[in-house]
């Protein structure tokens, strides 16, 4: 909360499900950011993973050529 307040814990699962199909979906790590790994441990196993696309790992083709000598 901007006041420096924080969303009460019972309050996160509800809010987190109301906005799930919304634009801009909140999460109860965005509504408890400095705790929720406390509140909700099954959490941090679920955190996603975000890769690099595909196209980020590949070398310039400069490089490739340089690789494959």
């Amino acid at each position: 909360m901007e006041d420096g307040r924080k969303v009460p814990i019972q309050h996160c699962p509800a809010i987190e499900k109301m906005t799930a199909d919304s634009v801009t979906p909140v999460t109860r790590r965005d509504l408890r950011p400095d705790d929720w790994h406390l509140i909700w441990p099954e959490l941090v196993e679920a955190q996603p993973v975000v890769s690099p696309p595909e196209s980020a790992n590949a070398l310039p083709t400069a490089s490739r050529e340089a690789a494959d000598a």
